[in-house]
């Protein structure tokens, strides 16, 4: 929906919906990926902003 579109470049975290993510894979690349329920959000960042699902569940919440 509306808010989980905001994607910056670089180390900056992206800002996702919780409800919006069904899983959190990694593939081949390093790379995190976000996949919502209907699978039509998608993000991926670099393996460089050391994200935890502490992390994920922050950007979540909007903090």
């Amino acid at each position: 929906g509306p808010g989980a579109t905001g994607l910056t470049r670089g180390p900056t975290l992206i800002k996702v919906i919780a409800h919006e993510i069904a899983h959190i894979l990694r593939n081949d690349k390093g790379h995190v990926h976000y996949l919502n329920p209907n699978k039509l959000l998608y993000r991926e960042i670099p393996t460089d902003t050391k994200l935890t699902k502490d992390d994920i569940n922050r950007i979540n919440k909007g903090q």
